[in-house]
């Protein structure tokens, strides 16, 4: 192995996204991270999912969002890199879309919601 090797691990989205819109975001992304220099950290050759909170953090690792609305939130936080590939028209459409969309999703009782209040 030399300095020169890298990997980089690519999860790709839920089934249900639009594939040009997803891979069109995560290239957008590396670019803009490439042309920012941003440090993408030491690497981890653990299983993240085993480390503590407290581990992550110190080794950098940030948390994605755990659900629509906290994605959506940092979608409108955070899209300037995708303005170059995605109209203002759009970002706004998809994030009233999906805003609309998790509205719809709150306003019934999840799984587990039923189990626990319906008895059923």
């Amino acid at each position: 192995k030399g300095d020169y090797q890298k990997r980089v691990e690519f999860r790709p989205p839920d089934p249900s996204a639009n594939p040009y819109l997803a891979l069109t975001a995560t290239i957008a992304a590396g670019l803009d991270g490439i042309r920012k220099k941003i440090d993408p950290g030491d690497p981890v050759d653990k299983n993240v999912y085993h480390l503590s909170d407290r581990e992550r953090r110190t080794l950098g690792i940030r948390e994605l969002p755990r659900d629509l609305i906290e994605a959506i939130e940092e979608l409108e936080s955070d899209n300037e890199y995708l303005k170059p590939y995605f109209s203002s028209e759009l970002i706004d459409t998809f994030v009233e879309l999906k805003r609309g969309e998790a509205r719809r999703l709150l306003s019934y009782p999840s799984p587990i919601e039923y189990k626990e209040y319906f008895n059923i």
